[in-house]
């Protein structure tokens, strides 16, 4: 987290600090579990665009591979099409989940549908032309998890499905894809909307959990599995009430840093003047640029912006020019007449 601030006096001092992810060199391991050699090649290559420090283990889900990884410690594991009860790993994302029921997964399948179609994302308006996908698990979402995106499987079912979803455990973060990635499907040009949906369900389950950078004004959910006390920038602090699904809400309407208490757990939440968008520097790239010398740094001042008028400038360059057209007249004339010219 990059905390950046203005300190000389302006008219907009609550935007005179501002908080901002950056890149990071700490690496995260993730596992992939498919069963399909191109759909655990794309989700390994979607995983380290989304995050270049990822360490990425991809294995097919055989027996041998998965004894041989069961000992091992994970941050994240994708798992597409398998339950993975032996993969130790405190966040999951759980793509086109088995239809085979397993206490390791908290999501229930209904039934299966040969093709679903992208309707809209949750908070924006409709897509105009929805998108098409494939196979695609109904599924019965708990409280505490959130969808993301909604379709419709084409049978004149009015009830909306759940494409994508994200919630809070207190052991990590749990999410959803439901349809499924065989067949190059997120790499397909023609639906981009389903791979941003995968990136962002992945940026979401891999955030932190002990920090957040929103802006001031927007609801705010945190989940604290109970009761928490919020401290804010002015020192006041007041009693939050978690919901069924474990969260506590409030909304920010100060900029700055929040602290949410819960036992001996803290969550930071810095409150942006701005939108929350500006506040992601990952996909920023810096250019390279020549570090100034001491004698070429400029003492900072004070801008002074103020529209300047162009109409006095266009009228000065229109008589200018009819003013040459004239002379040039007159002095053509002179040697052959005025019938000449």
């Amino acid at each position: 987290m990059v905390h950046a601030r203005i300190v000389t006096a302006d008219g907009l001092a609550a935007d005179n600090d501002r908080w901002a992810w950056a890149p990071t060199n700490a690496s995260v391991r993730v596992i992939v579990v498919s069963r399909d050699r191109a759909a655990r090649d794309d989700l390994a290559r979607i995983l380290l665009a989304v995050n270049p420090g990822y360490r990425v283990t991809a294995i097919d889900g055989s027996p041998a591979a998965i004894h041989q990884q069961a000992q091992q410690q994970f941050d994240l594991a994708v798992l597409h099409d398998f339950a993975g009860e032996m993969i130790a790993a405190p966040n999951r994302l759980y793509v086109f989940p088995p239809t085979d029921a397993s206490p390791s997964i908290p999501l229930h399948v209904i039934r299966s549908v040969a093709a679903a179609e992208l309707q809209s994302l949750t908070g924006a308006p409709p897509l105009a032309t929805p998108v098409l996908l494939g196979a695609t698990r109904v599924i019965a979402l708990p409280e505490w998890i959130k969808p993301l995106a909604q379709g419709s499987d084409g049978a004149n079912n009015l009830a909306a499905l759940p494409l994508a979803a994200a919630g809070r455990t207190p052991e990590g973060w749990v999410g959803m894809i439901a349809f499924d990635v065989r067949d190059h499907a997120l790499l397909d040009p023609d639906r981009q909307e389903a791979l941003l949906l995968m990136i962002d369900t992945l940026r979401i389950i891999g955030a932190p959990s002990d920090r957040k950078i929103v802006m001031t004004g927007e609801a705010v959910p945190v989940a604290t599995f109970g009761p928490a006390t919020l401290l804010g920038p002015d020192g006041t602090s007041s009693r939050l009430i978690a919901d069924k699904s474990g969260q506590v809400h409030f909304r920010p309407l100060q900029p700055g840093r929040y602290a949410l208490t819960k036992d001996r757990r803290t969550v930071e939440i810095y409150a942006n003047y701005y939108d929350e968008a500006e506040s992601d520097l990952t996909n920023v790239a810096v250019p390279a640029t020549r570090a100034a010398a001491p004698d070429e740094a400029q003492p900072a001042t004070a801008s002074d912006l103020r529209a300047v008028p162009q109409m006095p400038l266009l009228m000065a360059i229109v008589i200018l020019a009819l003013l040459l057209e004239s002379a040039l007249m007159v002095r053509r004339s002179q040697p052959w007449g005025s019938r000449d010219v």
